[in-house]
């Protein structure tokens, strides 16, 4: 009985912290200029859409005019756009929104294919998917590892 108790009040505790838990913990990628979102808002088909933001890192929506999505999470314009539309359009609106398709990064130098190429989440220089793009076609052998010089690059921009 002591065990059942105990078990009930970890899951009542569980439940409220997933209950609290804000769509902005989600994710945490930051939105930039040229990623295409896509809006879901239940029920409201004038209110969902795609749309890419533009080089200033905004999103023109319905009823809140231009908004400013660049560096915002995707859980936090999620956020902005529900308090929004919350704000005297809908009643408990809700509100959906995925990166439908990421914005490219840029290689350049001395590789192969310098130029533009899809992001997907949790792209790092170390995975191999990228390698054989940015490696010079001459040291593309099995066993050569190269020094790679690494720099945090902002992902907003």
């Amino acid at each position: 009985m002591r065990s059942l108790l105990s078990l009930l009040s970890s899951l009542c505790v569980l439940l409220f912290t997933l209950q609290s838990a804000n769509a902005s913990d989600l994710s945490n990628y930051r939105i930039g200029s040229g990623d295409l979102l896509s809006i879901q808002v239940y029920g409201e088909e004038e209110l969902s859409m795609e749309v890419r933001l533009s080089d200033a890192g905004t999103i023109p929506y319905p009823f809140l005019g231009e908004l400013n999505a660049l560096g915002n999470t995707v859980g936090e314009l999620t956020d902005t756009i529900k308090a929004g539309l919350a704000d005297g359009y809908l009643i408990n609106p809700t509100v959906s929104i995925t990166v439908a398709e990421y914005r490219e990064f840029f290689i350049n130098g001395e590789v192969e294919e310098p130029g533009g190429y899809p992001y997907q989440p949790g792209l790092t220089l170390q995975k191999p998917s990228l390698l054989p793009a940015a490696l010079p076609s001459g040291l593309r052998k099995p066993n050569c590892l190269l020094p790679v010089k690494t720099r945090t690059v902002n992902q907003t921009g």
